[in-house]
């Protein structure tokens, strides 16, 4: 089990890869090696990796845009 922060690559191994999670502690735990963690990630940043970029900036600004001010 290895410990992961980024959800977007959390959520990248859970649909297109089908690895499992554990959450424990309000932490998340996939169920990889730390060699199918280094491959997913080169496979991530090299084909996902820029475009979950753009997307995540898409994200906040339209976020910015439509959330409610108090």
């Amino acid at each position: 089990m290895i410990r992961l922060n980024d959800h977007y690559f959390i959520s990248w191994l859970m649909v297109v890869k089908k690895y499992e999670i554990k959450i424990s502690d309000k932490k998340i735990y996939v169920n990889m090696t730390s060699q199918q963690y280094t491959d997913a990630l080169d496979e991530y940043k090299s084909n996902c990796g820029p475009v979950m970029k753009e997307i995540r900036k898409n994200v906040k600004r339209l976020a910015s845009l439509t959330s409610k001010q108090l």
